[in-house]
């Protein structure tokens, strides 16, 4: 398996295998699975990418088609209020700026961390 969803009582995180080649359409699977059911929906996450290869087809317009499934997937009274982005390189860091600017119409924040520590402490917060 590439990736993990562990469902804790207040946040959900996604953590992937070393080495997975994060893609749209790897982010759409794991969106699907991550808030199917509707609890999940208003649940805070980390997405824990570090060791994780940025596809190459990941750009602006590959990263605007997965923030419109995320809407598809919520309704306006289900959504969370923050998603954590723990990365640990520069190309990750990159690839998370653009989502976290482009994704600045939905109704939650988004921050990147270096740290998992300081992630939850943000998502608890």
């Amino acid at each position: 398996m590439e990736y993990n969803i562990e469902i804790c009582d207040q946040y959900i995180c996604v953590r992937f295998e070393k080495g997975t080649v994060l893609s749209i359409n790897l982010a759409r699977e794991v969106l699907t699975k991550q808030r199917g059911p509707k609890e999940h929906k208003v649940l805070n996450d980390i997405w824990d990418v570090r060791g994780c290869i940025p596809d190459k087809e990941l750009n602006n317009q590959s990263i605007s088609r997965i923030i419109e499934y995320i809407k598809e997937l919520h309704s306006p009274d289900l959504y969370h209020q923050k998603s954590a982005l723990i990365v640990d390189s520069e190309l990750a860091y990159g690839v998370s700026r653009i989502y976290q600017t482009l994704a600045g119409g939905l109704p939650f924040q988004i921050r990147i961390f270096e740290d998992e520590q300081q992630a939850r402490e943000w998502i608890l917060s």
